[in-house]
């Protein structure tokens, strides 16, 4: 995340780069499983979404306020 901080430097161009970085890697994890389990299009988005939401997105509000 300090990386990613130091190239934007604007909190919101921060949050949704964050947000889609880690939407990105929960649908990898996704993609990897789902040849053993978790076939189904709503696991897609289950481990699209939580990531996002609450690494991504949470996490980047805390990274932030601690950063301002």
């Amino acid at each position: 995340m300090e990386k990613l901080w130091e190239k934007t430097k604007r909190p919101y161009l921060f949050l949704i780069l964050n947000t889609l970085f880690w939407m990105v890697c929960g649908l990898l994890g996704w993609g990897i499983l789902q040849f053993f389990v978790f076939k189904s299009l709503m696991w897609a988005i289950c481990f699209a979404g939580y990531p996002a939401f609450f690494i991504g997105f949470v996490g980047g509000v805390l990274f932030l306020w601690k950063k301002m």
